[in-house]
């Protein structure tokens, strides 16, 4: 935790090529908690080095600050879903109400592949004013990635959204039933246990 190491370990990562000491680098700056290797931090998020993109995240959670946020927005509409993903499980850990409504906006997208990284978001920021649009996705079978969608009710936990958990459940087959099952324990839902 060597803050005086910021600047060579900032030159590292402009400069090294995707390997341990890249990803060890991106690790580095987050046990400083440099706030000013935060653009490059989320720049790594969009390449292809898996361990340096997975290496950014902890860091970016352990600096902690919302601001990041701003650098990983535009990645939820990243065709690539890990990117996506990697992006999602970042700021879930960075709360700030700016973003919070802005990716709320996302769930009004004709774009589908928007809504399971924004609802796991929003889950987990405990949005509560999300929760009416959230049910309605998860309820909606056309939509992928439904168990993310029935999970982020649980991370909501608001007990309200028991019934439509349970529909879920209750449905022959598909994936929105293991986000669903999930959620109902997280909400300790004894009228589920049936």
């Amino acid at each position: 935790k060597l803050t005086k190491g910021e600047s060579v370990l900032l030159q590292l990562a402009d400069t090294a090529e995707p390997s341990p000491t890249l990803a060890a680098t991106y690790l580095a700056l987050g046990r400083i908690k440099s706030k000013k290797s935060i653009p490059v931090l989320a720049k790594a998020i969009g390449k292809d080095f898996e361990k340096g993109r997975e290496n950014s995240i902890i860091s970016l959670k352990e600096i902690g600050d919302a601001s990041a946020n701003q650098h990983l927005i535009d990645y939820l509409k990243n065709k690539n879903k890990e990117i996506q993903f990697a992006a999602a499980d970042a700021m879930s850990a960075l709360y700030d109400l700016k973003t919070a409504e802005s990716v709320a906006k996302l769930l009004e997208s004709s774009d589908k592949s928007l809504f399971a990284p924004s609802s796991y978001i929003l889950g987990r920021y405990k949005h509560e004013p999300s929760r009416k649009k959230l049910e309605a996705l998860a309820i909606d079978k056309s939509n992928p990635d439904r168990e993310i969608l029935a999970e982020s009710l649980g991370w909501l936990q608001n007990k309200e959204s028991i019934p439509v958990l349970i529909d879920i459940l209750k449905e022959k087959s598909g994936e929105g039933r293991y986000g669903a099952a999930w959620s109902l324990g997280m909400l300790n839902a004894e009228e589920a246990v049936d």
